[in-house]
């Protein structure tokens, strides 16, 4: 287990940025998903993280940002989850 610590750290992975929301669960859904091979869980991992960085926006987006998608009935806010962050229903029928 320390050997898994270690090679998920932020420092060995040598990226400079981590997510809040990485935790121990998500460190092990990405070793099942590499039949426990820590060597290229660890790389598939860090392009995760750096694809985050590059495509997911680090805030909440406003509805004044989309006001066309809900205007056409595309995606609906829903309010917040038990984290605050916000619920947002998506028709992919409607794009």
């Amino acid at each position: 287990m320390a050997r898994i610590s270690r090679t998920f750290s932020p420092a060995h992975l040598g990226c400079g940025f981590y997510l809040q929301e990485v935790d121990d669960l998500m460190i092990c859904r990405f070793l099942r998903a590499h039949d426990l091979d820590i060597e290229k869980a660890s790389d598939l991992f860090l392009k995760y993280l750096r694809w985050r960085r590059e495509f997911v926006p680090a805030r909440s987006i406003s509805p004044s940002e989309i006001p066309n998608d809900l205007a056409h009935h595309k995606m609906y806010m829903q309010g917040v989850d038990k984290k605050g962050r916000p619920i947002v229903v998506c028709f992919g029928s409607q794009h």
